[in-house]
């Protein structure tokens, strides 16, 4: 991800969670272009939604994507072409599990706890075969 004129890297999985127009503040030092990350803010939004999976379920092509969401929309407000796969990632906070962008029956099982959670899931057969919930540190 780069912002402003520096590219930024480290090892926090929210770096993969940025998206163009999103707020961060980082900690780290700089190294040339590379600024490397030891402490990641997401400032702006403060809630997202983020899905990587099959199109068709949101509505959107190409056929792969990565999407951006703002709780309660159903348009994202960052979308682009990933890399073809199966595999099926959705990162939300349990507070905004109600607003997912996925029709009903392709959405994964509620978290019981407050918090961030990362779902992983398989898409098979034109559905998605949730794998497991994840609760992340933010």
């Amino acid at each position: 991800m780069k912002v402003g004129a520096y590219v930024l890297q480290g090892d926090s999985p929210w770096l993969s969670w940025v998206a163009p127009g999103m707020w961060v503040e980082a900690e780290g030092r700089k190294s040339g272009e590379r600024f490397l990350v030891q402490r990641l803010r997401i400032l702006k939004p403060g809630r997202f939604i983020y899905y990587r999976g099959p199109g068709a379920p949101l509505g959107v092509r190409p056929s792969f994507v990565e999407a951006w969401y703002s709780p309660g929309e159903q348009t994202p407000f960052f979308l682009q072409a990933a890399s073809p796969g199966r595999d099926v990632l959705l990162l939300a906070h349990a507070d905004d599990w109600g607003a997912l962008p996925l029709p009903l029956g392709l959405a994964p099982p509620a978290p019981s706890d407050p918090g961030w959670f990362l779902a992983r899931g398989r898409w098979e057969g034109g559905r998605v075969r949730w794998l497991g919930l994840e609760a992340l540190r933010r």
